[in-house]
């Protein structure tokens, strides 16, 4: 058989390919020992020709691209076209990645049985480790505890007090307790008093109620309109509760109107109403009776609010009448009066309040007043005469104070009485203490005391010693009288 590979001198690639062919050619061959293959054209090795390659030689490509040839090792044969492998050859433990711990004789190896567990052998065939029932001794296992495991038959459970049944716990029991067993009055916290047949309470209806009856079933406590006497209730007071038509309201000295308090009445001013004169005072005009309450008065007057500027307004605006007198008499013209006369007060009880004939209150109590109001006056009184008129009023009083003093006592009695430390008073014309006619701002009828000192004039005044007609001396300095002797 002849091969014939490609010239050496043909391109490389080509080379590879063919000689890959023609090696292949070649194993596929079955050469006998006589039948060497023949080459032509190639070398191997340089100068060996392929005519001294005989069958039993391994031909391959080197790394020159030329043909070769191989010599065979111990453990492999190579008998044209096979290559193959002599097994008596290779040695098992020189084998490349042998561990000797890994292949060591079975039958030196064994498992066995420990503890409660039987059986085993060595492990050149199948082994079985066993354990029975009866090699565990239930006593003898972990956590075993004797008080834990007892016969049944030796532990009963038993119907005590008012329960009945039980037995040993070998088997199912039953521990009753039937309705009848139960002695209702013998139950914990059982009282008498509160187990009572329903046939002997009873709930009745008292005083001006009715119905009723033993609680064996519902009943009814009654109280109808009619059973109701209003004058009978508590606190029922008779003059709270008269007839609207026995109360009448009548109109008084210069008011028209009236009638019962039935219906809404209507009171109006008698325009052609003539007061009476006696004693040289006027009387009746208008007269209000009745109980008044705390910060409430028999005439109360509520102003609407002024909406108008530069207006003089008043709450309440009255006008005195006048009298037109053409013979001597006498007679009293009271524009506003008042009277408290009443003080109806026990032996040694005490009244802590006070009785005042007028109160006059001004002052701001608003939060709204955050501006400059010019005058702010608690009383004001004008009197004197005004543009017309020629006639004469003898005394002109602009305040008159009188007291009375007959019958009971006054521990502190006050004319004039001026609580606030920072206020001033002011009098523009002369003032008299003990005289009725003044000649000078001030003028003493009598002594005048001072328990500090007497300012003349300032720290400008007069200084030294001043003595009297009957021998007295003061001592003034710098206008402050100092000492008296």
């Amino acid at each position: 058989m002849i091969i014939s590979p490609p010239s050496p001198h043909s391109n490389d690639e080509q080379f590879r390919l063919e000689t890959s062919r023609a090696i292949a050619q070649l194993a596929s061959v079955k050469l006998g020992t006589d039948a060497a293959p023949t080459f032509k054209g190639l070398t191997v090795s340089g100068t060996t020709t392929l005519s001294a390659l005989t069958a039993d030689q391994l031909v391959y490509a080197n790394a020159s691209k030329a043909l070769a040839s191989a010599a065979v090792s111990t453990g492999l044969d190579w008998t044209a076209p096979t290559l193959k492998t002599k097994d008596s050859e290779i040695v098992h433990d020189n084998l490349s990645g042998f561990v000797a711990n890994e292949h060591i004789d079975h039958t030196a190896v064994s498992i066995s049985a420990g503890g409660i567990l039987s059986g085993g052998g060595d492990i050149s065939a199948n082994r079985i480790i066993s354990l029975a029932h009866g090699d565990v001794d239930h006593d003898q296992t972990l956590n075993f505890v004797a008080d834990e495991h007892v016969a049944h038959s030796g532990v009963s459970i038993s119907g005590g007090g008012i329960l009945s049944g039980g037995g040993d716990i070998s088997a199912s029991r039953t521990i009753s307790l039937a309705h009848g067993d139960v002695d209702h009055d013998q139950t914990a916290n059982y009282a008498a008093d509160k187990h009572v047949a329903h046939s002997g309470v009873s709930i009745s209806g008292g005083g001006i109620l009715s119905g009723g009856g033993d609680i064996t079933a519902n009943r009814t406590i009654s109280l109808a309109h009619g059973d109701v006497d209003h004058d009978q209730t508590a606190n029922y007071v008779a003059d709270k509760h008269v007839a609207h038509s026995d109360v009448t309201l009548t109109a008084g000295n210069g008011l028209t109107g009236g009638g019962t308090i039935a219906a809404n009445r209507t009171f109006a001013l008698d325009s052609s109403y003539s007061p009476t004169f006696a004693g040289g005072i006027y009387s009746g005009l208008l007269q209000l009776t009745g109980e008044c309450g705390n910060e409430a008065g028999n005439l109360y007057v509520n102003c609407a609010d002024i909406n108008t500027a530069g207006r003089v307004t008043s709450g309440v605006y009255i006008l005195a009448p006048d009298r037109a007198v053409d013979v001597d008499e006498t007679n009293y013209i009271i524009g506003l009066r008042t009277q408290m006369a009443d003080a109806n007060i026990a032996n040694t009880k005490t009244d802590s309040g006070y009785h005042c004939a007028i109160r006059g209150a001004a002052y701001i109590n608003d939060p709204d007043f955050e501006g400059t109001l010019s005058t702010l006056m608690g009383m004001w009184f004008q009197v004197g005469t005004f543009n017309n008129g020629t006639g004469t009023v003898t005394d002109c009083y602009g305040i008159k104070l009188d007291h009375l003093s007959s019958g009971g006592t006054i521990t502190n009695m006050w004319g004039m009485y001026q609580s606030t430390a920072a206020a001033k008073n002011y009098f523009a014309g002369n003032c008299a203490f003990g005289v009725a006619t003044p000649l000078e701002d001030v003028h003493a009828g009598d002594t005048v005391r001072a328990d500090v000192a007497f300012n003349l004039n300032g720290t400008d005044g007069w200084s030294g010693t001043f003595t009297n007609g009957d021998g007295d001396t003061v001592t003034v300095s710098g206008g402050i009288i100092t000492g008296v002797a």
